[in-house]
């Protein structure tokens, strides 16, 4: 925790209420709580589900970071529906890995190779496909040098070819 927790009662409200307000995106994980906070996002946004985009992350043994990372490709099925039900929804917007383990391939690799292949920057590929795909609604910059965010808005302007979306729809 980062502080202090409100009762139950008014986090439910603080998060109904910043949807109010404009905010769409919501981000948690099964790490947090552990388990306590998937279950309380999904509490407060499950009544406006389809008017924000929930973001969660997965990668910690028993969701506990102190107990070391284990983000096997195997562990990935049981952690999802662990968390889908907690939050009780059908999808998640955007699942994230907390912290990959060294020794566990990650299938990001495969786009890696096709952002080679088709000269472009893995920001490129990944940008170009958000953008192909209205639905998917925000684009997530997470830039750490002036160099990077350069990097990232340029992606931002570009458009992928039919070949490129049809490389990335066989990868998924």
């Amino acid at each position: 925790a980062y502080g202090p927790s409100l009762e139950r009662k008014q986090a439910v409200a603080f998060l109904r209420a910043a949807v109010d307000r404009g905010v769409t995106f919501f981000d948690t994980a099964e790490a947090y709580g552990p388990f306590e906070n998937e279950e309380l996002v999904g509490e407060a946004l499950g009544p406006v589900r389809d008017q924000v985009v929930l973001a969660t992350k997965f990668g910690f043994k028993d969701g506990q970071s102190r107990l070391g990372v284990d983000s096997r490709p195997e562990r990935i099925r049981e952690v999802t529906e662990a968390s889908l039900k907690r939050l009780g929804i059908d999808r998640i917007d955007l699942y994230q890995i907390h912290w990959p383990q060294r020794n566990v391939p990650m299938f990001g690799a495969a786009y890696a190779t096709l952002a080679r292949e088709r000269g472009l920057s893995l920001v490129q590929l990944a940008l170009g496909y958000v953008k192909s795909r209205w639905y998917l609604g925000a684009m997530i910059i997470a830039a750490t040098t002036m160099a990077q965010l350069e990097e990232d808005i340029a992606a931002g302007q570009g458009e992928l070819d039919g070949p490129t979306l049809a490389a990335i729809a066989a990868l998924q």
